[in-house]
């Protein structure tokens, strides 16, 4: 009986060395004392724009860094856009329904990046250079422009244009944006501001 009992001691005994020497230690080790997980910093990416290009409409309120150009001459669909911030002048010209068959496409960068009150001509072939009324920066310009140029601008409508190609007629060219908008009725400041970007007076 004693041999039986100190045979079945020394098993256990031997059980229990190997399952501590032998078992895996991680096992072991309280949750506290394991290697913490290794953390990655990921740069976040940038969020992608949420909305897309609009026509340009009075009253509408626009998102931040909304860019407002002037798109004219040879697109589908030309008249005043919104773009979102970082828009190139490919954008803007695909918002404005691409160039038409007629258009000069080799006369165009349109890699340029977008800048607030741009305005884009796209000219037909052979044509080259903008229409009389806008300027070399491509600009309208206020003493040249036609009733029907004029009302590519924002606020400009039908009467408004003819009141101030009439006004030009009757007094000479405008000298400056401020003396346009002194003698040309219901060009406040807020307007003006619109339209400073957009225009030009030599």
């Amino acid at each position: 009986m004693g041999r039986s009992f100190s045979l079945v001691l020394l098993a256990v005994f031997a059980v229990g060395w190997l399952t501590y020497h032998l078992w895996p230690r991680a096992q072991w080790l309280p949750e506290e004392w394991s290697d913490p997980p290794s953390e990655t910093t990921e740069e976040p990416s940038p969020e992608p724009l949420d909305w897309a290009p609009f026509p340009y409409r009075r009253g509408v309120s626009l998102p931040p860094g909304a860019l407002v150009v002037d798109i004219q001459g040879e697109v589908h669909r030309p008249g005043v856009y919104v773009l979102p911030p970082g828009s190139r002048w490919a954008d803007a010209i695909e918002a404005a329904g691409g160039i038409t068959e007629k258009g000069e496409r080799a006369a165009l960068n349109q890699a340029l990046p977008l800048r607030d009150g741009d305005r884009i001509w796209v000219p037909a072939q052979g044509e080259g250079n903008p229409p009389p009324g806008a300027g070399a920066s491509g600009k309208v310009n206020l003493n040249r422009a036609s009733e029907a140029e004029l009302q590519t601008l924002p606020h400009i409508g039908p009467v408004r244009a003819a009141r101030i190609v009439a006004e030009r007629e009757a007094k000479g060219p405008f000298k400056s944006l401020e003396d346009f908008a002194r003698r040309v009725s219901g060009i406040g400041p807020k307007i003006l501001e619109e339209l400073r970007p957009l225009v030009e007076v030599p």
